[in-house]
């Protein structure tokens, strides 16, 4: 399986880990499956760690995640702050492309390098310790 994830309630956070190629339609599986994990909390933060997964994204894939949380935030579900883990030095633009076809939707993404910096973005940084477990625990499930 190319991706996992893992819910740790207590921290209020829903890690994902992509490893090797992985079709975008499983991610949207996993993702779709994590969204109805009894463990799954409105307002969650979100790790989404594809540091060593490759990807082929198409704008209609982009649009398609943007379909994904409009009704969502239509019915008052509040955006989650989305850190993304990647390698890729242009992912930037990615995450600024979401952000321009999304529009007035308040799509929380941010794209990082490190887990340190997203774990400060999602003031998660106190539990830098206990995120690095699950991280390990996901990297052994999918080895």
């Amino acid at each position: 399986m190319p991706i996992a994830y893992k819910i740790d309630p207590t921290l209020g956070l829903l890690y994902y880990m992509a490893l090797g190629y992985c079709p975008i339609a499983k991610l949207t599986e996993t993702e779709r499956i994590a969204f109805y994990d009894p463990e799954r909390l409105p307002n969650m933060k979100i790790i989404i760690n594809t540091m060593n997964a490759e990807f082929d994204l198409s704008t209609k894939d982009l649009h398609e995640f943007i379909q994904f949380n409009q009704p969502l935030h239509k019915n008052h579900w509040a955006l989650e702050q989305t850190a993304v883990l990647t390698r890729n030095r242009f992912a930037e633009g990615l995450s600024d492309t979401i952000h321009f076809l999304a529009g007035d939707l308040p799509i929380k993404l941010k794209i990082f390098h490190t887990l340190a910096d997203a774990a400060q973005w999602l003031d998660l940084a106190d539990h830098i310790e206990r995120i690095e477990e699950i991280q390990a625990e996901l990297k052994a499930e999918l080895e």
